[in-house]
């Protein structure tokens, strides 16, 4: 389907935030050669199924927890510490969970940890909640059904088509590759 179209976004955040995971990844593996075993799994690569792999941040053996690392600016930092984690991050650790758990793993939590690059590291929160699979597998369906979706409307060759999706805007739209806030055909979307 493209690129998409989004040439407002600035690449600054996600610099930042690639950079402050590979310090997290460091971190835990001083962690692991201080206690002389492997307390943490950091920067795993896990498949919740056999099409959608990703990259877990960290994996804590003694509590079976799957930890995604998530360093927000001030003002979505205190957003999700007050309305807690986006769905898409709630499902984000899920999808993590069932893929730990295909590898043999007892997962038994996912977690959030949030720490902004624009305060102290004391400020920062752990988000926690039981490992649900359900929650992976309803988000694995959902994406099978969208995909199929788009092949029945051939989008590709008639973005027109686009259209007959419902559009949920949220507060991370402007990071959509088809946001654009003044919409000038069928591939941009304004979001909210």
């Amino acid at each position: 389907m493209g690129k998409g179209t989004n040439v407002y976004g600035d690449v600054w955040r996600s610099h930042v935030g690639v950079a402050l995971h590979k310090e997290d990844e460091l971190v835990l593996k001083f962690v692991n050669e201080q206690a002389g075993e492997t307390v943490w799994i950091p920067e795993a690569r896990v498949k919740a199924d056999d099409e959608h792999p990703g990259t877990c941040d960290a994996f804590h053996v003694p509590t079976s927890t799957v930890v995604d690392w998530k360093h927000p600016g001030k003002f979505m930092f205190d957003h999700y510490r007050k309305e807690g984690p986006s769905w898409k991050y709630r499902i984000q650790a899920h999808t993590y969970g069932k893929g730990y758990a295909r590898l043999g793993f007892p997962v038994k939590f996912v977690g959030l940890m949030f720490i902004s690059p624009a305060s102290d590291l004391h400020h920062g929160f752990l988000w926690l909640e039981e490992f649900r699979p359900v929650i992976a597998d309803i988000a694995l369906a959902n994406l099978d059904e969208i995909k199929a979706k788009c092949a029945d409307l051939d989008v590709v060759n008639h973005p027109e088509r686009f259209a007959e999706f419902p559009i949920t805007p949220g507060d991370e739209c402007r990071y959509c590759n088809w946001f654009s806030p003044k919409p000038s055909g069928p591939r941009q979307c304004a979001g909210k």
